[in-house]
């Protein structure tokens, strides 16, 4: 195949073990099937079928693919528009299993869950709770003992929880007017007592927690920030070297040494 030559087709089929293309293809179907294709350049204004077990594109933009179905890893390298793997652009994206993203996901419309409904052909459509910060969430039901008790609160909580930022415990007595209220809070345990005199009245209580914090490093968000400054995060330096070393890791498994091939 000629090095960046220009190919002006209607149907083009490729059928193989793997295709390398350094072409630009303008076309109104293209219809690759193979186990790796690898496209190099500006690849515009084609209506796409590719079925393949690994794709990397490698385009410095994508203005017109209609269409893509493949079996495996999709990677748009950003080629000289910055240092981030390039711009994905279309009216909806479904995906099987999960999207994986190294940076934000942000929507105008708000993030949520769809799930299917039990008895009906329908789903039940849930919206994330929305927040102007990164919050942690832990929550549980306990019960006193002689009138106080101490909750740990889960190990993966704290790894993921500030210590800077204060956390906040909402307590709902259960079955009792009785009056409880914090003695003690941390990343790691609380401690709930009930009012002495309540204890007398109601003997011990069962109670529900909700503790809630702020994700580690993300502490100094900001939440209006200006439209060309959308994708910037304010991360605190320790936790960002340990977010960069993750990324690396990660694109070292799924064999991303580079933001384009060679």
């Amino acid at each position: 195949m000629t090095k960046y030559a220009k190919v002006l087709v209607v149907v083009t089929m490729f059928f193989g073990g793997g295709i390398v293309s350094d072409a630009m293809a303008q076309s109104r179907s293209i219809i690759m099937e193979s186990d790796t294709i690898i496209l190099h350049g500006p690849w515009a204004e084609s209506f796409m079928l590719l079925q393949t077990r690994r794709l990397r594109f490698n385009a410095f933009n994508a203005p017109a693919s209609y269409g893509t179905f493949h079996y495996g890893n999709f990677i748009v390298s950003g080629g000289n528009q910055g240092g981030h793997f390039g711009l994905l652009v279309g009216d909806r994206i479904y995906a099987y299993e999960f999207i994986h993203s190294y940076g934000a996901i942000t929507s105008p419309l708000g993030k949520g869950f769809i799930h299917p409904h039990p008895t009906e052909p329908s789903v039940i459509r849930y919206v994330a709770i929305e927040s102007g910060q990164a919050l942690t969430v832990t929550r549980g039901v306990a019960q006193t003992v002689n009138g106080q008790v101490t909750i740990p609160l889960p190990e993966h909580f704290a790894m993921v929880t500030s210590e800077i930022e204060p956390l906040t415990v909402t307590l709902t007595p259960m079955g009792a007017p009785a009056l409880i209220y914090i003695k003690e809070v941390s990343r790691e345990r609380i401690t709930v007592a009930m009012k002495p005199s309540d204890f007398s009245e109601y003997r011990d209580i069962e109670f529900s927690y909700h503790v809630t914090g702020v994700r580690d490093g993300f502490e100094k968000q900001e939440i209006i920030v200006a439209d060309d400054r959308q994708s910037e995060i304010t991360i605190r330096e320790d936790v960002q070297k340990r977010i960069d070393a993750y990324i690396e890791r990660d694109r070292a498994r799924l064999g991303v040494e580079d933001h384009i091939m060679d």
